[in-house]
């Protein structure tokens, strides 16, 4: 039995018999001028030619543009990992090996210039509360802040690829990942405290950091896809029986699969994923085999969710502009966001439905889910009103005004009626 996980564009060989590929476990990583070099070794133990298919994912974080050499093999993406790979297939003879290196750049150090822009953001904000009453709440948050981006720069100084290691530097990238999230979320409190003393702060700080944006999706009407899966028989003399497997991406669940080509659709309950399966399928030497498998397309619905916010990035600038004082930060945020929503709409997607196609769609959506929080931050940031009274205080006021009046008239009244009595008393002689 033989498991596949291919999409339109590629196809499954069978290879007359199994051969080995072995990762190098004792050293998979190599640094080199604060690059990360992957190793990879394939071997064929066999005592025959050998068709051997190589697989290696890259490492948590990284993208096919943080390729600086793939070494002869190609890139791709995993739907269901949501993860970049390298992979080929190489002839080797008996008992040969062959050697790969894959050159990644360094895309696991935050920026000097994202600390330096952080202090320099808390200190503009810390001295616009100077002599404010909100001052005494945000010297303890101006302390935590210090403290979270000390411990960040620590961690990455200590853990240098040079120094380190690269797994150790990865895994401190994403310790550190937490930390700036937060040390963010103490800026855009500085930012609201500023607010309520009257004052723009400047710039807003992006809720981009602040949003979970895996594998964002939206409940818009899906319309069609067709995934392509195809196996091929390399042998040119002998026939198989195969029962192959296809995973279809995470997003697809067994209803959403309208047409399986003539396979059978299952679910794999443990990886909590849809497949599809043949059985027992008879392959004539050098055959291939083509199946289109019809799915809901859960990716291209992004073009609603765009007409969406774009209308309501317009709708906020509108109420922004018209506040009885106005913040340029929102009014740029809000102008920003539509910018960026105008960017998103004219890239034109790819049309085939395969790895890329997926990638594609997967990363729109979480960028439009980065700019609805965008929008939201801005629209958030409207200045405090002047306070109203409320309706019970109100009443209040007028019972008690009246009360006073009429207990002045009161006065008045038996005043100016004493007085009336007092020039009507006759007088004696």
């Amino acid at each position: 039995m033989i498991r596949f996980r291919k999409i339109r564009g590629t196809s499954c060989e069978l290879p007359a018999v199994m051969a080995l590929v072995l990762m190098l476990a004792a050293a998979p990583f190599e640094c080199r001028a604060e690059r990360i070099i992957l190793k990879i070794l394939a071997l064929n133990p066999a005592d025959q030619k050998q068709t051997v298919s190589i697989h290696r994912y890259l490492p948590r974080g990284a993208t096919a543009d943080d390729i600086v050499s793939s070494g002869g093999l190609q890139s791709g993406y995993d739907p269901n990992s949501n993860s970049y790979y390298v992979a080929t297939s190489v002839e080797l003879g008996p008992h040969k090996t062959v050697r790969y290196e894959v050159i990644l750049r360094d895309a696991w150090t935050v920026p000097e210039s994202v600390f330096s822009d952080l202090e320099r953001q808390a200190g503009i904000l810390v001295g616009k509360l100077r002599g404010s009453g909100q001052r005494a709440g945000a010297v303890p948050l101006q302390s935590e802040f210090r403290q979270m981006l000390d411990d960040a720069r620590t961690r990455q100084v200590s853990n240098t690829i040079a120094a380190a290691g690269p797994e150790r530097h990865i895994r401190a990238y994403f310790d550190n990942e937490p930390v700036l999230r937060r040390a963010r979320e103490t800026i855009t409190r500085l930012e609201d405290l500023v607010i309520l003393t009257g004052q723009d702060p400047g710039q807003l700080t992006s809720a981009l950091y602040l949003v979970d944006t895996s594998l964002a999706t939206h409940p818009y009407e899906a319309g069609k896809a067709a995934i392509r899966a195809s196996i091929r028989n390399t042998s040119k003399t002998e026939m198989r029986i195969v029962s192959p497997r296809w995973d279809l991406p995470c997003e697809i669940a067994p209803d959403d699969v309208l047409d399986a080509d003539g396979l059978q659709v299952r679910s794999d309950t443990t990886r909590g994923i849809t497949f599809v399966r043949g059985y027992d399928i008879t392959i004539r030497p050098g055959q291939a085999l083509v199946y289109d498998i019809i799915v809901r397309d859960k990716w291209n619905v992004n073009a609603p969710r765009i007409a969406e916010l774009k209308a309501e990035a317009t709708r906020k600038l509108a109420e922004a502009r018209s506040w009885p004082k106005r913040l340029e930060s929102a009014e740029n945020s809000l102008s920003n966001a539509l910018s960026r929503l105008a960017t998103l709409e004219s890239v034109s997607p790819p049309t085939e439905v395969n790895e890329a196609y997926i990638a594609f769609f997967r990363q729109q959506a979480e960028q439009l889910a980065l700019i609805a929080a965008q929008i939201d931050r801005a629209a958030s940031t409207s200045p405090p009103e002047e306070p109203r009274a409320s309706r019970r205080m109100t009443w209040i006021v007028l019972c008690t005004t009246l009360l006073f009046v009429a207990v002045i008239s009161i006065v008045l009244l038996l005043r100016w009626y004493g007085a009336d009595k007092n020039l009507k008393r006759p007088t004696r002689v």
